[in-house]
């Protein structure tokens, strides 16, 4: 059955970007992800991307300049590529920044071509109405039920100011979550931080709500709004390989698999919700999606509900509708084969939740980093397996991405040499540049690196 699900074999070059936004299977995707580095020979790196910039910079050239051969694109004679990145929640990085390092223009895609690897972005597209409904029962009712003068008394007020969330969120900065999250609808100190949820709506509609286009906000600067911003939100989602339905699960995932050459479907474990909603009408989780939905007011129906969020989401509803008839055409091409083996897929899974109904929702061995690594407190003398799936030893451009993919990755995978293995040791002090000089690596958040400003950092050439 797998070799029906996986008819070829996994390519020996191989990045795949995830842009996960926030309620939209990315924790999923996240645990596919693991589950590839355990089993699949493949690289977890993840999840704010601080080091994006230098990490697409040092790919590039150790893609293009291999020691062992004349021939980029003999992977016959080279150590194995794979990287399946997650950019999710970080510092500084927005979707347009990240398409500039790994999107179809990039320098590293072009590489990445001409020596017969792959570059795969990959995002997903919700049905608004739940994803609102799931924002909202993850972040916002526990709050409205503890201080409804603050931050709002229902879904449908706070959805009202958090206007085309899923796109806002796509198109920004990670987090910009926290404005919906933290923000109260009714904080009138505050409530211009909701501005940019507004930016697909025209200027007299911002400046009768706000007093002001969402661009003449000090903290953000100028950037398109109205129609000009659905247009470049229809282009930044033309340049990925793959916008998923995330109703349509395991066929994204079966799609993103073809693309990239990620496998272990058959150990998908979705991420069960974890956080209950309660209030006057009593406690519910997550997912309980019946007609008594604690998001929509009381005596409010169903249907009135999704009409109002489709008021204040007409972008989302319009993308999502786009995104939809796009993914179902896709589907289509691919006929009955693929339907097939979308079914082998939801079989192996089956079969396997019946051998191991433990209730698991993690993959087992991994943990969040205590501190997160700079690059000049990881020994590569120490590194053991951290290397694995990223050119290991090839080069020192190979070298010099795996450090920065190390130090920026938030998680330790207990299957891999733990991060407090690769530190230097106190008494070494941080790595040495030219002359002597500390070098200065990407400090998370910030640094030369990490903003992209300098590409080699003060630690001279590769």
């Amino acid at each position: 059955m797998l070799r029906a699900v996986y008819p070829n074999p996994p390519p020996a070059c191989s990045i795949v970007v995830d842009r996960h936004v926030h309620k939209n299977g990315g924790s999923t995707v996240r645990n596919f992800f693991f589950e590839n580095d355990r089993r699949g020979g493949w690289r977890y790196y993840g999840y704010g991307l601080d080091s994006a910039v230098a990490v697409a910079h040092f790919l590039k050239a150790a893609i293009l300049h291999p020691n062992r051969t004349s021939n980029c694109s003999d992977w016959s004679r080279r150590p194995v590529l794979r990287l399946a990145a997650e950019q999710h929640y970080g510092g500084y990085l927005t979707t347009s920044a990240l398409l500039r390092s790994f999107g179809p223009a990039s320098p590293l895609r072009s590489a990445a071509l001409s020596c017969a690897c792959r570059v795969v972005l990959v995002t997903r597209f919700r049905e608004p109405f739940s994803f609102y409904s799931s924002f909202y029962t993850w972040a916002v009712a526990r709050r409205q039920a503890s201080n409804s003068s603050h931050y709002g008394a229902t879904m449908l007020e706070w959805a009202a100011e958090a206007r085309n969330l899923q796109s806002t969120l796509f198109m920004e900065l990670s987090t910009m979550a926290l404005v919906p999250e933290y923000i109260g609808v009714r904080d009138a100190s505050k409530r211009f931080k909701y501005s940019p949820f507004w930016a697909f709506d025209p200027d007299d509609v911002n400046v009768k709500h706000f007093g002001f286009r969402p661009g003449r906000v000090k903290e953000r600067g100028a950037y398109m709004v109205g129609a000009a911003r659905l247009a470049a939100l229809r282009q930044t989602l033309a340049s990925f390989d793959l916008v998923g339905v995330v109703e349509r699960f395991e066929e994204t995932l079966l799609l993103l698999a073809d693309l990239s050459g990620l496998r272990e479907l058959e150990f998908l474990t979705a991420v069960k919700p974890h956080k209950q909603w309660c209030g006057a009408r009593g406690c519910k989780n997550e997912e309980d999606k019946s007609k008594e939905w604690p998001g929509c007011p009381s005596g409010t129906s169903i249907e009135a509900c999704r009409a109002a969020i489709r008021e204040a989401a007409p972008i989302d509803h319009l993308i999502y509708d786009e995104t939809l008839a796009a993914f179902d055409a896709r589907v289509a091409a691919l006929g009955a084969p693929f339907a097939a083996r979308v079914e082998a897929v939801r079989r192996l899974r089956q079969a396997r939740g019946t051998r191991n109904a433990t209730g698991e929702v993690k993959v087992a061995g991994v943990s969040q980093k205590k501190k997160v690594l700079k690059e000049s407190e990881i020994d590569m003398s120490r590194a053991g397996d951290v290397c694995d799936g990223l050119l290991a030893g090839e080069s020192p451009a190979s070298a010099r991405a795996c450090r920065l993919i190390e130090g920026d990755t938030q998680f330790r995978m207990g299957w891999r040499t733990s991060a407090g293995d690769v530190m230097q040791r106190r008494t070494q002090g941080p790595a040495k540049g030219r002359g002597g000089v500390a070098a200065k690596g990407p400090v998370r958040g910030g640094g030369p690196i990490a903003r992209g400003r300098d590409y080699r950092g003060r630690g001279g050439r590769l």
